[in-house]
């Protein structure tokens, strides 16, 4: 099946449009409230002279790696489909490629913007981190920019780059987390308004249809945050039950392969820095047409829909969940 795409249809004369920005994680100070978002929302100035942005929190301190917060992001944008023009959604940046990948895969294609941003971190740093709101708040800037245009699709903004959360990579650069698109796949750069580089699409009626068959009982671990986790991991860690179908292990740069010897009798997902590997049975795959996050979200949603061990890196490989408007 075809994957979702995410188009622009012009660059010029953005009206003012109404957008919902939803809370899911971002910030190294959690909100307890929704009014305390909703003061911080409203503190942010420059969020408003963008468009008409509504502040909806959908989870004020998410558990990383967790799927409930988008599931519970799709659903808040389902139930808001008509009354806003797009839709901004902020992650937590320990997990963000994961949850905007998620969030694809439930929403499929859409005829709106849903444009998922995060704070921007030093590497290493995790949800509970110390890093401010400055970099946040300049991302939602441009995620605001870019919902409230002609555009059409589940993507991701981070700084001045619009691209498809399936096309991003992040990678360590010194001391800092960077995201990149793969080669080609930059959709706009946001550049005092946004620059276009793919070809163009209208918005269209299409409303969200939800694919809610994804896993919530795989445990993710980000040893990026703690490299020295891997050191000491025993199975099963913290949180992970007996009803645990799969793992996920986001290593980034940091990621150790012997950590295979500990492993549990259930499918893994490691995620390097370029590409994930599949271990089953003692033996480890390369899945070479996907990100980590979009392969880590697919494998969520392979587990929600009994698929096969055995069958598991074919269709990493090659698959794609249902989506809208085919």
């Amino acid at each position: 099946m075809p994957k979702s795409k995410l188009k622009i249809k012009s660059t010029k004369a953005i009206d003012r449009k109404n957008i919902a920005v939803l809370y899911a994680g971002g910030r190294a100070a959690p909100f307890t409230t929704k009014r305390q978002y909703t003061d911080w929302c409203q503190s942010f100035f420059e969020m408003q002279m963008i468009a008409e942005a509504a502040p909806v929190l959908v989870a004020g301190n998410p558990k990383l790696g967790q799927v409930e917060h988008a599931l519970a992001a799709a659903k808040q944008i389902e139930k808001l489909w008509d009354d806003f023009d797009g839709f901004v959604v902020s992650f937590a940046p320990g997990a963000f490629l994961y949850d905007a990948n998620l969030l694809e895969i439930i929403l499929g294609e859409v005829g709106k913007p849903v444009v998922c941003t995060t704070s921007p971190t030093p590497g290493g740093v995790s949800e509970v981190g110390e890093y401010s709101d400055i970099g946040l708040k300049a991302n939602l800037i441009n995620a605001i920019s870019s919902a409230a245009a002609d555009l059409v699709g589940v993507g991701v903004v981070m700084g001045s780059m619009l691209a498809l959360a399936s096309d991003v990579i992040i990678q360590e650069e010194g001391e800092v987390d960077v995201y990149y698109p793969r080669p080609g796949a930059t959709v706009a750069r946001i550049d005092f308004g946004l620059v276009m580089e793919k070809d163009t699409k209208n918005r269209e009626i299409t409303k969200p249809n939800l694919d809610l068959s994804i896993c919530s009982d795989v445990y993710y671990l980000n040893v990026r945050i703690n490299p020295v986790a891997q050191d000491n991991f025993v199975w099963p860690p913290r949180g992970a039950g007996p009803q645990t179908k799969g793992l996920v292990i986001d290593g980034g740069e940091h990621l150790k392969l012997s950590i295979t010897k500990e492993l549990p009798e259930v499918p893994v997902l490691l995620l390097a820095e370029q590409v994930a590997y599949l271990y089953r049975k003692g033996q480890l795959t390369e899945i070479t047409e996907r990100t980590p996050g979009e392969a880590a979200a697919l494998f969520v949603w392979l587990l929600g829909n009994d698929c096969a061990e055995a069958d598991l890196v074919a269709r990493l490989q090659a698959e794609q969940p249902k989506r809208i408007a085919q």
